[in-house]
């Protein structure tokens, strides 16, 4: 990779994405375009999922809807360890598949996120998870002065909740 996520150099070439940053693991964050951005919450209480899925890792209740929580434990060992002894917050997106059950999900992360251009060709593409037996549902991932950052493939995600 030539080029970070953060240079943003006028050299680079490409489509600039507005996109949140969020501080989501211990020197690794997730990138998610700011459009499926919904609002940052705090202090929610997550309830009993209905859903069996692997991926859901409870349901908050938000403007009146109720909205898994997504849980990234089936990835707990290819992925940095979770970040602790830091305030909880959750972060909720808009799915961008219509026909999915789900038109919000939540992450949790502990930081507060950034707003930020960056070049689409910043990003290393990824083919698949570090082990042919996980779904991973993330596109892309770049090095950055703090550590790790995986683009999110919402399509991807909302379809394993």
């Amino acid at each position: 990779m030539a080029n970070t996520a953060e240079q943003g150099t006028a050299q680079q070439g490409g489509r600039q994405v507005q996109v949140h940053i969020v501080p989501w693991r211990e020197n690794c964050s997730l990138i998610l375009p700011s459009a499926v951005v919904a609002e940052v919450i705090y202090h929610v209480d997550t309830l009993t999922p209905t859903a069996s899925s692997e991926w859901i890792r409870g349901v908050i209740s938000w403007r009146g809807l109720a909205v898994p929580l997504v849980s990234f434990d089936p990835l707990k060992d290819v992925l940095p360890e979770p970040i602790t002894g830091e305030s909880r917050r959750l972060l909720v997106c808009r799915s961008l598949d219509e026909s999915s059950p789900y038109t919000h999900f939540a992450i949790e992360f502990y930081r507060l996120p950034r707003h930020m251009l960056v070049f689409e060709d910043s990003f290393e593409q990824i083919v698949g998870g570090v082990q042919p037996e996980h779904d991973w549902p993330f596109i892309a991932r770049a090095q950055l002065a703090k550590g790790d950052v995986f683009v999110l493939d919402i399509d991807k995600l909302v379809s394993l909740l």
